[in-house]
């Protein structure tokens, strides 16, 4: 015997064609997935031996790490946000290259602050399976950004030439 019976939005802010997979959500689950790459990449680096003959193949797996990052960050700035979850990931899609994109040690401050910042940010309203899945990515990736940060892999190199009042600096104390 079969039953039928129709389905319902179960909140306001869900749209009726949730059951369609979102392009955002599916580009920035890879987005993820890179992050988590190279991040790891990274950790190796950071604990290789320079005369170790395997260096040259963690190097490219770094370079080829970021480089994903990088094409899945291109992706999603060509994307459509058309649903209300959409802005949420694209802010934190923004916040990753702006992290990545620092060169200056007061940029990579203001992105530090956004990381802080943007914890408070990582639920999704609404109750249907696509805001739920927004926010999962968001933490996800707040964790990532997270771990970019205190990896000092962005952050830039002290310029003692740059500083704007003029103050001198020891060479030394660089």
């Amino acid at each position: 015997m079969t039953y039928a019976c129709s389905t319902m939005p179960l909140a306001a802010t869900e749209s009726p064609s949730a059951g369609a997979p979102a392009t955002i959500p599916m580009l920035f689950a890879p987005l993820n997935i890179a992050l988590a790459t190279a991040i790891a990449a990274e950790r190796d680096l950071g604990h290789a031996n320079v005369f170790d003959i395997s260096i040259d193949h963690w190097l490219r797996e770094a370079e080829m790490s970021w480089d994903a990052v990088t094409d899945c960050l291109r992706d999603l700035r060509g994307a459509d946000a058309g649903r209300l979850e959409d802005a949420q990931l694209m802010a934190m899609a923004d916040l990753v290259s702006d992290v990545m994109g620092c060169e200056e040690i007061g940029a990579f401050v203001d992105a530090q602050r956004a990381v802080r910042a943007a914890r408070y940010r990582l639920r999704c309203p609404g109750l249907g399976p696509g805001a739920l899945q927004a926010t999962q990515l968001l933490r996800q990736c707040h964790a990532h950004l997270s771990a970019m940060i205190r990896m000092d892999v962005f952050t830039p190199a002290f310029d003692p030439d740059a500083l704007p009042d003029g103050t001198q600096v020891w060479p030394e104390a660089c």
